[in-house]
């Protein structure tokens, strides 16, 4: 029995996931501006802590490249 709805593709789904992780990225350095403290992340094997405005930065490079937030 059909519904009717189309399942969505592997590619929808990988752009939501990385339009959700975009907006969650943007969410930690709000935070982080707001409490005056570094954004931890991992990248290259190992965890870096960024000043905020260095992570907003990353986050917006990622953004304009379309490519998905993944360091390491």
């Amino acid at each position: 029995m059909s519904i009717g709805n189309k399942a969505p593709t592997d590619q929808s789904l990988s752009e939501k996931a990385n339009a959700a992780f975009l907006k969650a990225s943007d969410d930690v350095v709000e935070k982080a501006k707001k409490a005056r403290t570094d954004v931890i992340i991992w990248r290259d094997n190992r965890i870096v802590r960024l000043p905020a405005e260095e992570a907003a930065g990353l986050i917006e490079e990622k953004r304009r490249n379309g490519s998905q937030c993944k360091s390491g």
